[in-house]
């Protein structure tokens, strides 16, 4: 009797994600798929016949695919795929190879995708986040997205104590510079400017002063909770524990949430349709939990890397078995 066949697990993130590095040693058949293989010539094809399309990747057909982790797939925004090319058509060909690409994204249906590509499209919105997560009874703090001047100063008067933050995700960028936006304090309300929201919509929201903040990571029904706290980061109007890696010091130790806390996050995580979710929450000087946002895709290997909290284990566990047991 001959042995099965090795299931293959694929990674759809570009070739210099730390986070593949911490999941390879957990999985026994690994594949990495990037958009800039293609341009470097590795063979990506989607050939029919009458059993359906068939996918061809570096002269190997992809089956038995048990897994699909959709980790940072390249975009125009996440990296500049280097091409050999002629400049007036750089665009033309950046837009052929990463639709090619993206392709990938409508098959393996059989597959555990972590997540779906779609769920994720859907989840990154964050009006939608906060609504599920009322719904599901976080706390959540009061919040205005908008990209009116008079609308964004009716709610920075009304609640006095408001920090403001981008949605862009793209972020100025010159030659010379490059300028990350980041959670930021409101100082001095009577002095806010507001013009210009048209341009450039933004999040208002209340502050929720911090005892300690949180980074969850919700692997399928796994939950994994970190504190972050931060020195010296109080005397800057940034609020942002991000800040820590350029002002400041981070620090990270394992949390254990209430059970209650905890298992709302992995009904949030399973209500956007995800199977894995970064949640941000703070606990407030008087001991209450604040759901912030879930960033569906976000970083874990910092936490991993700190606490020893065995995140890649479980992913990979969920990629190959389709659930999470250990």
């Amino acid at each position: 009797m001959s042995s099965p066949r090795q299931k293959t697990v694929i990674i759809l993130s570009v070739d210099y994600d730390s986070h593949v590095d911490f999941m390879l040693p957990y999985l026994s058949n690994a594949l990495l798929i990037d958009a800039q293989s293609i341009a470097d010539c590795d063979e990506l094809s989607y050939r029919t016949d009458n059993k359906g399309v068939h996918i061809v990747y570096r002269g190997k057909e992809l089956t038995d695919v048990s897994g699909v982790w959709l980790r940072r797939p390249r975009t125009k925004e996440v990296s500049v795929l280097k091409l050999s090319v002629d400049p007036s058509y750089r665009d033309y060909s950046v837009s052929a190879i990463l639709r090619h690409a993206d392709a990938l994204m409508s098959h393996f249906n059989d597959a555990t995708w972590v997540s779906d590509p779609f769920a994720i499209q859907r989840a990154n919105y964050k009006p939608f986040q906060l609504d599920t997560a009322i719904r599901l009874g976080f706390n959540v703090p009061a919040t205005l997205f908008t990209s009116d001047a008079a609308r964004a100063k009716e709610f920075v008067d009304k609640h006095k104590e408001v920090v403001f933050k981008p949605i862009a995700q793209d972020f100025p960028n010159t030659k010379k510079s490059y300028k990350a936006l980041y959670t930021t304090r409101v100082v001095s309300p009577e002095t806010m400017r507001y013009q210009g929201l048209n341009l450039a919509p933004t999040i208002f929201q209340q502050t929720i002063e911090p005892a300690l903040d949180l980074r969850i990571t919700v692997v399928d029904n796994k939950v994994f909770a970190a504190g972050i706290t931060v020195d010296n980061l109080d005397e800057s109007p940034r609020l942002d524990w991000r800040m820590g890696n350029v002002m400041g010091e981070m620090h990270i130790e394992p949390y254990t949430l209430p059970k209650e806390v905890s298992d709302k996050c992995v009904v949030l995580v399973k209500q956007l349709g995800l199977k894995f979710g970064a949640i941000d929450m703070i606990l407030d000087k008087k001991g209450k939990f604040w759901f912030l946002e879930i960033n569906p895709n976000g970083q874990w290997a910092f936490v991993e890397d700190v606490t020893g909290q065995p995140i890649a284990k479980a992913l990979a566990e969920l990629l190959e078995t389709g659930k999470v047991t250990s």
